[in-house]
């Protein structure tokens, strides 16, 4: 296990489509290795109170950098980051695991990350050391499942790190757990989603529209597989029953998807200048308009009600409420691309930097 060095940096609020004014903030005074905190704020409309000025200090430095004590003005939002240990591994998606920890992928480097809420990490690498981990997904049976490349499989992991490899057919693209004790997956490449028992055994089901390449999955408010696909939502019972919903009036073509805690399903579109797409379990389709310049990666359900997204466009973490209304709240030291999100068993929203090589929380 190695402890990493953890840092406090301002993330201030960016006006999202509709958005009313901004705050203002004075910002308080840093302590050694806590750094300052600004009060910016967004417009009520935008999803955060404005008009509150706010600040804290720092905290006290070390090789720790302990966090700041106290809370930043309305709207503001303050990202503690953990370094992962590996230079380079790229992590790629984050997930809250059953054992209250966080997991990771590595795109990079060969391994699967753990990182504890206060942010002890330790990294297990897997049996290729050529391998490229993806998407991760907490399993029916209370352990970690990934996809990986190079070669083409999936794996799971216990809580104590213990890895089991599968071979598959194709690239996988994405993976979530079923309401079916199994794990799907899809495979853009060959338009199939396929599941996975705990042995091992795949099965898979090929998506009615040719060439339609699946990506994102996700386990539907009615139990059944969701997934995002070119100009379609579909949906994938678990006797293997297609149910294809046509989103063709759509900017760009959905990409990521998650069940939100409205019972809705809320997916990304793929590409510059994008929107965020909502879907009613019986196929009714709502676009909302995001900031320009936005290229959206990541999408999950937060535990405040709304639903939380990535944005590399504007190097923001974003929230949207159940009635679309927007704010992006830009990490100020990102230079990189923010990749995967999760909500964390501590309640709050964690997300990765994938270049920078950081793992980070926000509260809601």
């Amino acid at each position: 296990m190695l402890l990493r060095r953890l840092g406090v940096f301002l993330i201030a609020a960016l006006a999202g489509a509709g958005c009313g004014s901004s705050g203002g903030g004075t910002p308080g005074a840093g302590g050694s290795g806590g750094g300052a905190i600004g009060g910016a704020t967004g417009g009520a409309t935008g999803g955060a109170v404005g008009g509150t000025a706010g600040g804290v200090a720092g905290g006290a430095g070390g090789t720790t950098g302990a966090a700041g004590a106290g809370a930043a003005g309305s709207g503001g939002r303050v990202v503690t980051k953990f370094t992962v240990p590996s230079f380079f591994n790229d992590p790629y998606d984050i997930v809250a695991g059953p054992d209250g920890n966080l997991w990771f992928g590595e795109a990079d480097y060969f391994q699967v990350g753990r990182v504890t809420p206060t942010g002890t990490i330790t990294e297990f690498p897997v049996p290729s050391t050529a391998a490229k981990i993806g998407a991760i997904t907490a399993g029916p049976d209370g352990n970690l499942w990934f996809i990986q490349s190079n070669p083409s499989q999936v794996g799971r992991i216990t809580p104590a790190g213990t890895i089991t490899t599968f071979a598959v057919n194709g690239s996988p693209g994405d993976i979530t757990a079923g309401g079916d004790r199994a794990v799907w997956f899809s495979v853009p490449a060959i338009n199939v989603i396929t599941r996975i028992n705990s042995a091992g055994v795949t099965t898979a089901f090929t998506v009615p529209t040719a060439a339609s390449s699946p990506t994102g999955v996700t386990r539907g408010p009615d139990g059944n597989i969701w997934f995002a696909e070119a100009e379609k939502i579909g949906r994938l019972t678990t006797a293997g029953d297609f149910t294809e919903f046509s989103v063709t009036g759509v900017a760009a073509r959905p990409s990521a998807i998650v069940t939100g805690p409205d019972g809705n399903l809320w997916f990304t579109e793929a590409g510059k200048d994008a929107k965020i797409g909502r879907l009613t379990p019986t196929g009714t389709a709502t676009e909302f308009p995001l900031p320009a310049g936005n290229e959206l990666i990541a999408i999950a359900a937060g535990p405040d009600g709304n639903v939380w997204f990535t944005d590399a466009g504007t190097k923001s973490v974003g929230r949207i409420t159940p009635a679309g209304a927007v704010t992006e709240f830009v990490v100020t030291d990102s230079a990189g691309k923010l990749g995967g999100i999760t909500a964390g068993p501590d309640n709050n929203i964690w997300f990765v930097d994938t270049p920078n090589n950081w793992i980070g929380y926000i509260s809601p």
